[in-house]
């Protein structure tokens, strides 16, 4: 079932509609109570089994890899070089 926008409505949400028109929504614009446009999604604009699919096939070309690590799973900071003084100069050249 599309959601229902006047058409005034329509034109001051317009980047919103469309943005849910994207993710999937069909938004009904009418005016004085009757239907009179959609906007609704593409073709092309809503297929997410295609970025599914474009991810495999990356994957299998080497292109990209699967993460090594869980999702917000702490990660570790370690200095790369140490040098004597560092954070002395940091400061000094920030004021």
């Amino acid at each position: 079932m599309p959601d229902d926008h006047s058409l005034s409505d329509a034109k001051a949400k317009l980047s919103a509609l469309v943005r849910q028109a994207r993710e999937g929504r069909t938004i009904l614009i009418t005016v004085l109570g009757e239907p009179a446009a959609e906007v609704r999604p593409t073709e092309m604009t809503f297929r997410p089994l295609r970025l599914a699919k474009r991810l495999a096939e990356l994957r299998a070309r080497g292109l990209i890899s699967s993460a090594t690590r869980k999702l917000g799973a702490a990660l570790e900071l370690r200095p790369v070089a140490r040098r004597p003084g560092a954070l002395k100069q940091f400061r000094r050249e920030r004021g």
